[in-house]
């Protein structure tokens, strides 16, 4: 939010706040996921002892690391892939793609959930590969 405002109702600090506190979580998130599967690494063959658990832990984190920085970008609309060519468009039609691509952004937020909420029904009864216990467990 660079080109922000600042707002005198504060809303500005709270934004900036929400955005260190996605960021943060986001590092910790992939510096853990790096210890994890590190040390999977490590111990499976300097000492032929697998993890068994590692797997399933380093593809939650990765998945929650990805989430909370998309989220970072975001709100900061730092899609770099994107603004390469939506800075190349005339004025006009940018408005028109930028206020399209806010749609969208709202329309998959609100229809994520109801895919979770499809996926996790479907998931609560299989087992997990590495583990053989049911997903359901693992939560």
């Amino acid at each position: 939010m660079p080109d922000a405002a600042p707002d005198p109702s504060g809303r500005h600090r709270i934004m900036a706040a929400l955005l260190a506190v996605s960021d943060a979580i986001a590092a910790i998130m992939l510096a853990a996921d790096l210890l994890v599967v590190c040390g999977s690494v490590l111990l499976r063959y300097l000492f032929n002892a697998p993890v068994e658990w590692s797997d399933d832990v380093a593809r939650g984190l990765m998945v929650g690391s990805s989430f909370f920085g998309a989220a970072s970008a975001v709100a900061r609309a730092e899609n770099l892939g994107v603004a390469f060519f939506v800075n190349r468009l005339p004025a006009k039609t940018r408005r028109v793609v930028d206020a399209v691509g806010g749609v969208l952004v709202v329309v998959i937020a609100c229809a994520a959930p109801v895919g979770i909420a499809i996926a996790i029904d479907e998931a609560v009864n299989k087992l997990l590969p590495t583990r053989g216990k049911p997903v359901a467990n693992m939560w």
